[in-house]
């Protein structure tokens, strides 16, 4: 009985720039020449162990492994070969997609080998380094490999920080309950209220975004207002 090669054995890859594969048949092709199947290449044919092979165009391709001359024990083998054409380089950007207000946060390319480009919206290239301090905008990161094939991919910082309405200065009678309000212009934030001096013969923080201050005389409190992002402001409120 003849033998074949074991397919199992043997591999294929399409390299990223597109139509050119990479076989890898190793021993278990010895005494072999390939045939890649291409209609368009009547050359098509190589006796390496691991050929290379660049095909004309996309498609689905049947490649053959013919037994050399006086290989009078073995039998042919066939195996098919999906050419795909180019492929995105794919890579993984780390780093925190949040800001607060005019921070910077450092953003790295996964793979330390791959050049990099980052740029900006108006198309000015900030950088050409694996790591990169970003604040809070739109960018484009081109990344090459050393066999040229490219990825592109879009990476969006957005501004966490508050965006509030609370006046720095307030008229009130003495000793009368007197009510303000901290207005939360970012619908989706939810706020964390921390005032001080917190006495409560002063001010009332039941509701902390509403506090109710009672004074006998000009009292100037701080408040550090945070949201679930970890942004946060401080203001001071000087009640007459």
């Amino acid at each position: 009985e003849k033998s074949v090669p074991n397919l199992g054995n043997v591999t294929y890859e399409e390299s990223c720039l597109g139509l050119i594969v990479n076989f890898n048949g190793g021993a278990e092709v010895n005494g072999y020449i390939w045939r890649f199947g291409d209609p368009n290449n009547s050359n098509d044919i190589s006796d390496e162990s691991n050929p290379t092979y660049t095909y004309s165009e996309t498609g689905t391709y049947t490649v053959t492994l013919i037994p050399a001359d006086g290989a009078a024990c073995q039998d042919t083998a066939k195996f098919d070969v999906m050419v795909e054409g180019p492929k995105e380089l794919p890579f993984e950007i780390t780093g925190d997609p949040m800001a607060c207000g005019q921070e910077t946060s450092l953003f790295s390319v996964d793979d330390t080998n791959l050049m990099t480009r980052w740029i900006g919206a108006d198309g000015t290239v900030l950088g050409e380094f694996n790591s990169i301090e970003l604040g809070a905008g739109e960018y484009t990161v081109e990344v090459m490999n050393a066999e040229g094939c490219k990825g592109t991919q879009t990476l969006t910082v957005m501004d966490r920080s508050l965006n509030i309405e609370l006046d720095e200065n307030y008229n009130t009678c003495q000793g009368e309950n007197f009510p303000i309000e901290v207005v939360n212009l970012n619908a989706g934030d939810i706020l964390e209220y921390n005032w001080s001096p917190v006495d409560p013969d002063k001010i009332d923080l039941t509701d902390p975004s509403n506090p109710i201050f009672t004074l006998e005389e000009t009292t100037t409190f701080t408040s550090v207002i945070s949201n679930q992002f970890g942004c946060s402001i401080e203001r001071e409120v000087t009640i007459d």
